[in-house]
Order: C-alpha cells, then structure tokens, then sequence
C-alpha cells in the first residue's frame, strides 16, 4: 500500500516548527502568573493522547479537593463562561492584551459577580447548560484576581484545575510548559518500547510481514535493545515507539514534548507539540497505534506519517518518515524522546537490510478475508440484504479493505447482525449507515435505534432514527450493528429525601436525585416548583440531578409543588411529582 503523506501548513505553522528549539523562544517566558496560591504539580501535560484527540492544556493537581482559589493569570477580560454536564463543566475563558486566551475549566463555582450572572442567565433562558460571551467591559480581572475555585465539574474525573493557553486568534491550544511556569522537571522521559511497521507489499521485520515488537532496557535517558545483535529489515518500515514523561513530585505518565528519528544521524522523522488546531486533533487516531489502543489501551505514537494524516506536528519529517531498507543495508537508527523541559532519552540500535521476502500471510491480500478495497480519496458506498453504508472521502487515513459479516438475529433485535469492518480501524468522518427493520410491533417506529454489543456480549445504544423502513445513524465507529427497541422511560430516585416520610423538608439546603436510563440515554430534563422553571444542574457521570432551594426564588415556610420531568432518546418519558413544605 503507498503512503503519500498530506501536509497542510500554514506560514504560522512553519514558523512554529522548523526548529523545534527556536520554536520555544516564541513563547513569553515572563507574562503570566501561576493559576494558583501553591506549588504546581501535574497530573497531564500538553497533547497527550485522549480518545479522539489530544490534552489541549494541562492538568494541574489542587491537593485531591475542590475549592481551591483560582485566579487571572494576566490582566485581561472574560470573552466566554462556559456551564456544560460535560467537557470542561464550568470553565471561563479570559482574553489577555499579548494575543493569548487563558482557559480555566472544571471549576465548582466562579466569583460571586460571575456566578450571579450566570444564574440569571440560566433562568432567563431556561437552561443548565449554556454559553456566553459578556461585553469586552464587563467582567475584567488583574494578574492574581480571584476568578472562581477548582472543581470535578463535567467530564473530570477528579478534583483538577485544567488550564490553557490559546492564541486567541486562532483559537489554537499551545503548550503550556513552554511559557515559563514554576514547574519543576528533571526527570527524562521513559522509553519502554520501539515496534516496526511493515509498510509495502514487500516490506519484512525478521522474515514476517507483520508488526514486530522489541523490548527494551535501560533508564536515565539511555535506552537499548534487549535483543542482542542487530534487526533485520526489508524494505519500507515504519518506526513508532511507547513512551511517557515523568514529572518531580509525581508519579502520573505524562505527555512528551518531541519524538526524531535519526538514520545515520540524519533527521528522519520530527514530532513536535507546540501546538495544534482543534480541527486538526482527531488526528490523534492516525498519529497512534489505534488498533492497539482499542485492545490494551496502550499509547503508542507512530513515528512515520499516513497517507490522510493532515497534523501540523512533523515538520522537518522527511517524506513519510519512513526508512527503507534494502539488501546489504546497515544503518545506525536513532529516536530522541524530549521533554518540555529539555530533557532527553535515546534509544540507539542498528539495523541490516535483507532481501524482499515473499509473505503468504498478508492479511490484505487474502481476497476472501474482504469485500471490497476502499481507497481514503473518495467517497465508498455499499449496500446488501437490508444494509447500506455511505463513506465519504476522506474518512480513512489509508485505504481500507473493506469487511462485512452477516448473523441472523436473536431474541430482542430487530433486524440481522452487521459486523460492519471491524472496531480497530479508525474512522476520521462520520459516515451514514442503514439497517432494515423486520416485524416490528405496530406503532413503536419511533423507538427503534441501532445498537452495539460489547466483547462481553452486552448490549447498548448506538442511536438513529427510523425512516422509509430503516434505522439510520451518522457515526464514526465500526463494529457490530443492529435495530433494537426502547420504549422503558428512565428512573427518578429521591437521593436525600424519602416522600413516604413526610413532607416537611425545610431542613434541607437542596433536592436531591439519581436519574438513570439504562439504555438510549439521557436526553432532556426539567424541573417546576409551583408551576415555575427551576435550575436543576445534571451531573451524568454521577446520575446526579439536583436543585440548590433557593429564597429568592421560593417563599420559606410554606407549601410547595414539585415537578421532574425527563425524556431519554427516544422520548420515553418519566415524571416525578411531589409536594413538600419548606
């Protein structure tokens, strides 16, 4: 298969990466202050590897608790207040006179005169989850001003200050240890293994034809083979390795800042992570080993380029960042890990050329293993007994030969079994696949979605909507696919209080409840008191729903009506409905 990498650079980016010592200089040193009162620790840094996409800032570790003070890290204006059940959860956004943005998310709550316009701002639109953008004038901070407190609010998983720098022009994410922060790191990064990747129809690693893994040894920035002897290649081979950054005062694996490949001692391949492009950052999936993230979790950073990989990171990479081996070859290779902080490790070994090998067992060229081969640089369509799938250009990184495997249905589906491709391989766009429907109960259409099953044979939603007799989805994920029904409404627990016990809450400061949907999901919710709208703020990754009793809003020391509504995907709806006094 050819790899013809695909470069998008704009004259910023060249400047940004065509040495990627000089490209740390770009960045001041001496403008901003610390986000917080204590020393800054780490428990993520810039561009490591998230599902579909990389860290775009750092994770700054607040003592294992919320409410830490978090403040301005430069004079400068809030240009956006973010309130999300997901993401970055409360996060505020402050523009700065240099051209750079700060950005503060996961907090528990803002200063008190962002917070009071938030809140209004819910009740006036009617809704937990919003985005705003106050007047340039409106809410302006000093260096070191109070701006709110750290949080585990939306997608965190435990109490953390995330922060960025952005260039506000461009909305791009830069590396935030490259500004001069007191963040103290000594330590080289870690190496613990380099793979080859065969890459034409002739390529070989030790006679086979498939991906090869080498243990190392080694520590303190110097790293070798533990096999003895040099490796055998044949021609184009594709390098990546498994590697994280070790920070003073912390045992989290985090991020490193540049990954070359060096034959001969020249440059081959060049990883740098100054920056990159929101746009750009599903990206990620071709820069790793996705199949092998999808199987272990192991993140392993490729050092070669595919040929729809569109990331700015590789500039000085030469061609594709391969090597090519031919017979009587002997070459010294050579992979530099740094870290933000100028530390190195090296991995050095060498390598033989041999003769191409002829390779039986390559699994693209097994014509009954697939149904079609689908270049990336156009749009692939497919359709069979009830099943239709329409990929645009440009989904793949490479081109993919393409499977399907059929299974009739079981007992709760309604429709065959799709084992559409398989999950290993990455999809950069979403594509419109369709299901038929077969005997489905009268009436219930509109419940019908398409669903997945799990290695543990564990079903679960995918979505989609039905149409013209099919079930259609927009998704970015292979694997298995079939119709199944949701017509069960989701659950509304009491978590604080039990209305069979009385009605008298007075004492409390706030209502309470777990709310699940064990199958399409959450989709919308509401909460009245007394016929009028009430802020209830969700916390799904805690089935949390909740309402602070607030004064102002109702009176104290009477009765009161509440109503719960929520709805899932499919609109099955659930109501709860209580009177209390308080």
């Amino acid at each position: 298969m050819s790899m013809k990498p695909i470069f998008i650079l704009s004259v910023v980016s060249l400047l940004f990466f065509s040495d990627p010592c000089s490209a740390q200089q770009a960045f001041p040193k001496d403008y901003f202050s610390s986000p917080v009162d204590f020393q800054i620790y780490l428990s993520s840094s810039f561009a490591e590897i998230r599902t579909d996409h990389f860290h775009s800032g750092i994770d700054i570790k607040t003592r294992g608790r919320a409410g830490e003070i978090i403040r301005s890290v430069a004079d400068g204006h809030i240009s956006r207040i973010s309130v999300s059940p997901g993401g970055y959860g409360r996060a505020l956004y402050i523009d700065h006179p240099n051209g750079y943005t700060s950005v503060y998310g996961h907090l528990s709550r803002f200063s008190p005169e962002i917070e009071s316009y938030v809140k209004e701002k819910q009740y006036e639109k009617q809704t937990f989850a919003l985005s705003l953008f106050p007047a340039k004038d409106q809410f302006s901070f000093k260096k070191g001003d109070l701006i709110g407190y750290s949080g585990n609010t939306g997608s965190s998983l435990g109490a953390h200050l995330h922060f960025e720098i952005r260039e506000t022009a461009t909305e791009h994410p830069t590396n935030v240890l490259l500004y001069g922060f007191n963040i103290k790191d000594n330590t080289p990064p870690v190496i613990s293994s380099l793979l080859f990747y065969p890459l034409n129809d002739t390529s070989s690693i030790m006679g086979s034809g498939k991906r090869m893994e080498f243990s190392l040894t080694g520590s303190n920035g110097s790293y070798r083979l533990k096999q003895q002897g040099s490796v055998r290649l044949s021609g184009k081979i594709g390098l990546a390795v498994e590697t994280y950054d070790r920070m003073d005062g912390s045992y989290n694996k985090c991020g490193v800042y540049s990954i070359e490949v060096l034959e001969d001692n020249n440059l081959v391949s060049n990883t740098v992570f100054d920056e990159f492009a929101f746009s750009e950052t599903r990206y990620v999936n071709s820069n790793i080993d996705y199949s092998e993230r999808i199987e272990s979790g192991r993140k392993i950073r490729k050092c070669f380029i595919e040929a729809n990989n569109r990331l700015r990171i590789y500039a000085g990479t030469r061609g594709d960042g391969s090597v090519l081996f031919r017979e009587g070859d002997k070459k010294l290779l050579k992979i530099i890990i740094s870290d933000s902080h100028g530390n190195k490790s090296v991995l050095e070994f060498s390598a033989l050329g041999t003769a191409p090998a002829i390779i039986k067992d390559r699994k693209e060229k097994n014509r009954n293993d697939y149904l079609m081969l689908m270049p990336y640089q156009i749009e692939n369509t497919y359709s069979f007994n009830g099943f239709e799938i329409d990929i645009p250009k440009d989904a793949f990184y490479d081109s993919v030969y393409f499977r399907l495997v059929i299974s009739p249905p079981s007992e709760g589906i309604y429709s065959w079994i799709y084992h559409v491709h398989d999950k290993h391989t990455p999809v950069h766009k979403s594509f419109k696949l369709g299901i038929e429907a077969e005997e489905v109960p009268e009436g219930l259409e509109d419940k019908l979605l398409l669903a997945g099953m799990d290695d543990n044979n564990k079903i679960f939603a995918r979505g989609g909507e039905y149409k013209d007799g099919k079930v259609f989805i927009r998704t970015r994920e292979f694997g298995k696919y079939f119709v199944c029904i949701d017509t069960i409404a989701p659950e509304i627990i009491p978590n604080n209080f039990i209305p069979s016990k009385g009605k008298n809450l007075s004492s409390l400061k706030k209502l309470d409840f777990v709310v699940r949907d064990e199958f399409s999901g959450i989709n919308k919710y509401e909460g009245f008191i007394d016929g009028k709208w009430m802020l209830f703020e969700y916390d799904p990754k805690n089935d949390k729903l909740f309402h602070f009793l607030d004064q102002e809003k109702i009176e104290k020391g009477k009765d009161h009506e509440l109503l719960l509504r929520l709805s899932d995907m499919k609109n099955n709806i659930a109501e709860f409905r209580f009177s209390f006094f308080w």
